[in-house]
């Protein structure tokens, strides 16, 4: 094991001198030393360490006395960084690397995935030819986990291995099924397919297979993603637990399935990212409608109008061509919603509510059983004053899959907009434990959440992390919740970033809170706070607006 360790740092290692060398960073030495600071301090097993305070002090010399809640330089330097690695894994150079490094968004911890296990002839092997793989693919086939245990086999150790190893087969494929545009293949153990031919016409292109070892009343569960046309490994992970009763085995068993669903199935999960990234290597590509949804996904974690209008446009022309494609209809109803929310220019609410209802229809004609479906339904129902439709559409959606960490936040962002609940808070938490590299948004509500309750600090966090976004919104509630803190000069600071940003606020301002859902008094607890900032307040007779608007975080004008 240590012998291994060794070779996969040396591995890393090994990519980092490429890295720091090509065109990419050789003309940025700040982004450089960044990335060598994080990677060095990972491999020397110091990752708990990497924050934007080190960060600041160690690799940009800052003073002790920096403070990155008000300081977001480190912030932009990470975004920096991930634009450069993505350029370099774009390169002809970086395809060629065996370790892909990546910031995930929300933290600065290197991840190191190993993305082809092929040999290369310059150490001795044979190059592999391997078939390209076919980038859009969501079919995974779920293998029984094998079973080892270091006690005596008996009749009743058997009993329960075998039932252990069956039992998480299911809970994988009752789990990995709930997510729309995946499918999933039982592969039968006593006769098993190679996974590239489970099904004529609609092979697997991942499997996912593991080991189980039981030790009294300890259980190990090991579990590995493979792509199936050249066996590379593309994720794995251990589970470590222990159990006082067959019950209580069974509850691990569930519960490590729900987690490794929500990593490999929801959309910013492992299979998502691994389709973007294949999609963006091969470049243009024969018209493939799932690409409309998969440049919708890369939209919502990394919102710009110029995308808007491109994953908008591409939606149309999806339901168009396959009227049956229901998660191209949920995904345009929530851009056509989204529409209201640039504050650049005049939109007809009513219009635009009306195309968002219908599109969310189609996608629940298409397909009854689709989450997504009924998450932007409810969506719409939410924009549209419907309150009740709302909760009753949020309900069903969540029943279809409760381990959907987007339906989950989404959900749970609209129930704090809509009562400040307990429930909406805990839905979110939720959310971020099954996705931890969510994107910022999953923060918004959040915000509003501790912010309401005046525990400033915690809402100043929040804000923190959904500023990375840059939205409107994001500036308006750090502005606030900075100001609630009596943080005044840090306040004006965020708040003439806001001004510079979207100027247009200082002259909207009144419409622009008026049509943003929030709970009791909070449209006035932040004008009296933005104010405390800077707001150049007008003399405007606030309004109760009758019909509900949301989503107005979800789109960088």
């Amino acid at each position: 094991m240590g012998v291994q360790k060794k070779i996969e740092h040396t591995m890393v290692s090994e990519v980092l001198q490429n890295i720091l060398t090509s065109p990419e960073f050789a003309s940025s030495p700040r982004v450089s030393a960044a990335l060598q600071y994080v990677v060095e301090e990972t491999l020397a097993g110091r990752a708990d360490r990497i924050k934007a305070y080190t960060i600041a002090v160690d690799v940009l010399q800052k003073d002790d006395g920096f403070d990155p809640s008000s300081n977001p330089i480190v912030r932009v330097l990470a975004g920096r960084l991930r634009e450069a690695l993505a350029a370099f894994y774009s390169s002809p150079i970086g395809l060629d690397q065996a370790i892909v490094i990546t910031i995930p968004k929300g933290s600065y911890v290197p991840v190191f995935s190993r993305i082809d296990n092929r040999v290369s002839p310059e150490f001795g092997g044979e190059a592999t030819d391997a078939k390209s793989p076919q980038p859009f693919s969501r079919t995974i086939a779920i293998e029984k986990f094998e079973v080892f245990s270091l006690e005596a086999v008996t009749d009743s150790s058997g009993g329960r291995s075998d039932l252990v190893s069956t039992g998480l087969q299911f809970e994988l494929i009752d789990k990995l099924s709930r997510f729309k545009d995946i499918v999933v293949i039982e592969v039968d153990s006593d006769n098993p397919s190679p996974s590239g031919d489970l099904m004529d016409g609609n092979p697997s292109q991942y499997s996912l297979s593991g080991k189980i070892r039981l030790s009294g009343a300890r259980i190990i569960i090991s579990s590995i993603l493979r792509r199936a046309d050249d066996n590379a490994i593309i994720w794995s992970k251990s589970f470590d637990n222990t159990f006082n009763s067959t019950d209580a085995l069974f509850d691990i068993q569930t519960s490590i399935a729900s987690d490794i669903a929500a990593a490999l199935g929801q959309p910013y999960g492992t299979i998502g990212t691994r389709i973007a990234a294949v999609r963006s290597r091969l470049g243009e590509m024969d018209l493939d409608h799932y690409s409309a949804l998969v440049d919708f996904y890369q939209f919502m974690n990394n919102k710009t109008q110029k995308q808007y209008d491109e994953v908008l446009e591409n939606l149309v022309v999806a339901t168009t061509e396959v009227p049956e494609f229901s998660s191209a209809w949920a995904a345009l109803s929530l851009m056509y919603g989204l529409d209201k929310y640039n504050v650049n220019k005049e939109t007809d609410v009513g219009k635009v509510s009306a195309k968002a209802l219908s599109a969310a229809y189609n996608a629940i004609n298409a397909d009854p059983n689709n989450a997504m479906a009924y998450q932007y339904l409810a969506i719409a129902k939410f924009n549209a004053g419907d309150n009740e439709g709302f909760r009753k559409a949020a309900r069903i959606s969540l029943n279809l899959n409760p381990n959907d960490a987007e339906v989950l936040a989404d959900m749970g962002s609209h129930f704090i907009q809509l009562d400040n609940s307990d429930e909406g808070k805990l839905m979110i938490e939720k959310a971020m434990h099954l996705s931890p590299a969510h994107p910022p948004w999953y923060h918004l509500s959040l915000t509003i959440y501790h912010y309401t309750r005046h525990e400033s600090e915690r809402a100043i966090y929040h804000a923190g992390q959904f500023a990375q976004e840059g939205s409107l919104s994001a500036y308006i509630l750090l502005t606030a919740s900075l100001a609630q803190a009596n943080r005044t000069a840090e306040a004006e600071e965020v708040y003439q970033k806001l001004l510079l940003d979207r100027p247009v606020f200082a002259a909207d301002y009144q419409r622009i809170l008026d049509e943003w859902p929030l709970p009791g008094e909070m449209t006035k607890s932040l004008l009296t706070d933005l104010i405390k900032a800077g707001l150049q307040e007008r003399v405007v007779t606030l309004e109760t607006r009758g019909s509900n608007v949301t989503e107005f975080s979800r789109l960088s004008s």
